[in-house]
């Protein structure tokens, strides 16, 4: 009873301040709700298809939130491996690491359970499991890893019939055929022990690791919440980077400064450098310009390097990860302009003294407009890159689930632009996973009719009659009727 005591006392803080995080930095509805919509697939797929693939696929999103549930775990566990507490809490880090591997071992053994009923080989779903927890350690511990992982991946997917890849592959097939406990024995002690070891013992280059990682911390925090945002935690590339991705805003800017004039639309032009940010339309098309560059460049080096590549043939599928990746870029102001007028309120202030500067009903209209103008825009760019990725329309709507869907979907999402500004609370991530959360279900639901027979066509045009009626509606409400729109959250 002692000895159980004495293990409580040592770990329970540890889980508990993971837990708080948890509870502190995430929306409390984020599980509810996702556990919501992974009901209701399960249940589309049970009346759907059968019971069966039901459960199957009720095991694989477990198994997922597991692996989930282990990323959260080890970042504040990283969290907690604070270069002085290593050094001079006494078992601090023997806790940490302990924890980690036992962790580890729990959750890799009940994904190897879930997995090992619905689809057998529970020992490979093991191992595969910690092995994989490990490289998402990894790349947690060093964000360059990231890269090197998928650069390996696309390696060795590239080459899987070569003497290199199968050598080793055939090696730990064997092992695992003929001598399946002492691999499960060594897998069992290799893998905690060396997730356990990133986590640092103290020093030098402990400290530089933990400030780097701080740093990071609070770039995302300032993105998400609200705060002040400015590159000052960039490091040198960082800072290069994001000035390379952004290379049309001072040309924009110097141009505005030149032919500034005591107009609405001059003064509304440079108020929107400032508030704007990074979803202003010049940062916006530097980024897209150095993607579509970078991709063009990544393309050529393919095709020196493997030979003729057939092109056509790798779209097929339809790429629905980059056709995510697309409308996730025409949906950015949905979830970032609220963030960005806030942190911005102060310097709106002094932009209302600007010469020319609308007020009132004047500034809520112009404002909204310039809104809708720049948000229509990036949805109809992105309904062409849709087109052009899918292989033409007719394609894109005959997939069963695309980014079409998505992209329709958000469409009534973007009437949350027209609102009444000055009553904006300080944002947080809770509206923002819930209008993410509605236009993945209502995208869900298109695909579902479509699944059932009904052309996708009516549905665009609905969507479209929504967005319209919405549209006019939150004008009159929200924009008409509304006070002056800056300096913003003044009334929240």
């Amino acid at each position: 009873m002692a000895a159980h005591h004495a293990l409580a006392l040592r770990y329970r803080p540890v889980l508990l301040a993971a837990w708080q995080q948890h509870r502190n930095g995430r929306w409390r509805l984020f599980l509810p709700l996702l556990a919501g919509l992974a009901a209701l697939l399960l249940l589309g797929i049970g009346l759907k298809a059968s019971w069966g693939a039901a459960l199957q696929t009720a095991a694989a999103l477990a198994s997922a939130g597991l692996l989930g549930l282990w990323a959260l775990l080890f970042a504040n566990l990283c969290l907690q491996n604070h270069p002085h507490h290593a050094r001079l809490m006494p078992l601090q880090l023997a806790s940490l690491r302990a924890t980690v591997a036992a962790s580890l071992l729990t959750l890799a053994a009940a994904i190897a359970l879930l997995m090992g009923l619905s689809q057998g080989h529970a020992l490979a779903w093991g191992l595969g499991a910690g092995l994989l927890m490990l490289v998402i350690a990894t790349c947690l511990r060093w964000w360059q890893m990231n890269v090197l992982v998928w650069l390996g991946f696309m390696v060795v997917v590239e080459h899987l019939q070569s003497p290199w890849v199968q050598a080793p592959w055939q090696a730990l097939l064997a092992w695992y055929t003929l001598q399946p406990a002492t691999l499960a024995l060594a897998a069992a002690l290799l893998l905690p022990w060396c997730t356990s070891r990133l986590l640092q013992a103290g020093g030098s280059r402990h400290a530089a690791n933990y400030q780097r990682r701080a740093r990071a911390r609070q770039m995302f925090r300032e993105q998400m919440t609200g705060a002040k945002y400015t590159p000052k935690h960039f490091s040198p590339v960082g800072l290069w980077l994001w000035e390379l991705f952004s290379w049309p805003v001072p040309l924009w800017t110097r141009r505005l400064l030149r032919q500034a004039r005591p107009t609405a639309a001059s003064a509304m032009a440079r108020a929107d450098l400032v508030t704007l940010g990074n979803l202003h339309w010049a940062a916006m098309l530097g980024a897209l310009s150095m993607v579509i560059s970078l991709s063009v460049l990544v393309m050529l080096a393919m095709q020196a390097w493997l030979g003729p590549i057939d092109w056509q043939h790798a779209r097929q599928g339809g790429n629905l990860g980059l056709q995510i990746g697309i409308v996730s870029m025409a949906m950015n102001p949905l979830f970032g302009l609220a963030a960005n007028f806030y942190r911005t309120r102060r310097e709106q202030a002094l932009l209302m003294l600007l010469p020319g500067m609308p007020r009132g009903r004047a500034l809520n209209a112009l404002l909204a407009r310039r809104n809708a103008l720049q948000f229509l825009a990036q949805w109809l760019i992105a309904l062409a890159a849709l087109a052009l990725v899918a292989g033409g329309p007719e394609a894109l709507a005959g997939m069963r689930f695309s980014g079409l869907h998505l992209l329709l979907a958000s469409l009534p999402a973007g009437t949350l632009l027209l609102r009444d500004w000055s009553k904006l609370p300080a944002p947080g991530q809770g509206p923002a996973v819930l209008v993410f959360f509605g236009v993945v279900v209502l995208a869900l639901a298109m695909a579902g009719l479509q699944w059932l027979g009904l052309s996708l066509w009516p549905m665009a045009v609905a969507a479209v009659l929504l967005s319209l009626a919405l549209w006019r509606w939150r004008w009159q409400a929200c924009v008409l009727r509304s006070r002056s729109a800056m300096p913003v959250g003044r009334w929240g």
